[in-house]
């Protein structure tokens, strides 16, 4: 980045500071203003892998090729299997323009998931100027010393704009809680395709982008010359790779919560669908007081059950989520 972009990007960065300053930032108008800034804000994506080459592996039991991911040096075991793993995550293995697709459109996600928080805590600065002026200095020096339009500059500086304020959460659970947000502006796989002909156009399962999430972050660390941020890079992966397990495991239990219904007696299935019917009715109503993401309030609810919805669902985290996701969606159809 030439010195007069850096100026422009800093300009841009610190206009949406400003503007997010005319917010309240618990009401729908900054939703609504926020995902429009986060939609229309370019972000390059990394499109390829540093530390990793591609090799094509024809087993004897099969005739049918699988791409490996081959280190440009030697690595810890550990960390091959944590390769391993996020390639096999995003579809590399089969398909590697879909491997390199997800992991690209992760790369963007990641960058919006920071961005919103920004915005967010812009909205709060003055807050935070008057009650700790020196926190509220030191994001202001940080968000603009960062290239944001840079999926890749972002990554590697591994700035988490509420660490700020002492939140301990990480980036992969600030993305992951992005990801579940149902008013996102979608990113479209289209736009990619001319990089990546071979991929299919169908949009990554937020399990697969929190996969590609950890692929970058990996191959970024393995390169990375500051251990500190390499470190930090490291965790990022296995933290992604933690939710997008989490994830994997919630998509499965409702794949099999369909199956055991096509089996159900019709009595016993209108006795559950009742008893799932009030709780989310109970958890509705109560989320209409909280401040968060449908994931997080999903998880405080689900902690604080009354006593006699403890045997409604084997899960009801995801019962909930389900229910604010549904009632969000609606909401914004309906204007």
């Amino acid at each position: 980045m030439t010195a007069v972009s850096q100026m422009a990007a800093q300009g841009e960065i610190e206009h949406l500071l400003n503007k997010a300053l005319e917010f309240n930032e618990t009401t729908d108008e900054f939703d609504a203003w926020s995902n429009e800034v986060i939609g229309s804000f370019i972000v390059k994506p990394r499109e390829r892998l540093s530390s990793f080459l591609q090799e094509r592996v024809r087993h004897n039991t099969s005739d049918v090729p699988v791409f490996c991911l081959t280190p440009r040096m030697s690595l810890a075991g550990e960390l091959m299997a944590l390769s391993k793993h996020s390639w096999n995550g995003v579809g590399g293995a089969e398909n590697p323009d879909r491997g390199l697709l997800c992991a690209a459109l992760a790369s963007v996600e990641y960058v919006r998931a920071q961005l919103q928080l920004v915005l967010w805590f812009g909205a709060r600065l003055d807050i935070y100027r008057k009650h700790r002026p020196e926190a509220a200095q030191r994001f202001v020096d940080e968000v603009l010393s960062i290239d944001w339009h840079s999926s890749e500059a972002v990554l590697c500086r591994g700035f988490r704009p509420l660490s700020i304020i002492g939140a301990s959460e990480s980036s992969a659970d600030d993305l992951y809680n992005w990801l579940g947000g149902v008013s996102r502006p979608v990113l479209d796989a289209a736009e990619l395709h001319s990089v990546f002909p071979g991929a299919a156009l169908d949009q990554p399962t937020v399990s697969e982008l929190m996969c590609g999430a950890a692929l970058h972050a990996l191959d970024l660390a393995i390169a990375m010359a500051d251990p500190m941020r390499a470190m930090g890079l490291l965790a990022l992966a296995a933290n992604a790779m933690w939710q997008a397990g989490f994830q994997s495991g919630w998509d499965g239990l409702e794949e099999t919560r369909r199956d055991d219904a096509k089996h159900a007696g019709k009595r016993g299935g209108t006795l559950r669908h009742q008893a799932s019917r009030e709780l989310k009715s109970w958890a509705v109503a109560e989320a209409r007081s909280l401040r968060g993401s449908d994931i997080e309030n999903a998880r405080q609810l689900a902690r604080n059950l009354p006593e006699r919805f403890h045997n409604v669902s084997a899960d009801p985290e995801r019962l909930i989520y389900e229910a604010l996701r549904s009632l969000r969606s609606v909401s914004r159809q309906g204007g």
